[in-house]
């Protein structure tokens, strides 16, 4: 795996979130945590994507792309839930718990993103 496999998801992902930001609209902290603690839903599904183009890649891969594309859906479900519990907790002012959440969140998105991008790596082999 080279540095452009994680370069360029970082980079659409930032112009995304910056996208969401500013496009026709003023920035505001409700807004910015808003579009923050989404950022990990915005990741699983950037990973999920590889997966899918791992199954696609090749009909050698479509049973193992296939499950990992499944288990990336119910991680995604998760992270969801995760992502909605973190910013009701934010809005409740409970922040120690809020950011712990969406940490976790976080680590869970990335995580499964380089796994994926791992797999995908796979057909360039």
């Amino acid at each position: 795996m080279g540095s452009l496999d994680y370069l360029l998801p970082t980079v659409l992902l930032a112009l995304k979130l910056l996208v969401k930001l500013f496009v026709d609209q003023s920035p505001s902290i409700a807004k910015a945590v808003d579009v923050v603690y989404c950022v990990p839903l915005d990741i699983i599904f950037l990973a999920t994507s590889f997966a899918a183009a791992f199954t696609l890649s090749s009909p050698s891969h479509t049973e193992r792309g296939l499950q990992y594309v499944c288990g990336l859906i119910v991680a995604a479900i998760v992270i969801a839930v995760l992502w909605r519990r973190s910013l009701n907790f934010f809005y409740l002012s409970r922040y120690v718990l809020s950011i712990f959440i969406f940490a976790v969140n976080a680590g869970i998105s990335v995580g499964l993103l380089h796994s994926s991008i791992a797999l995908f790596s796979e057909t360039r082999q």
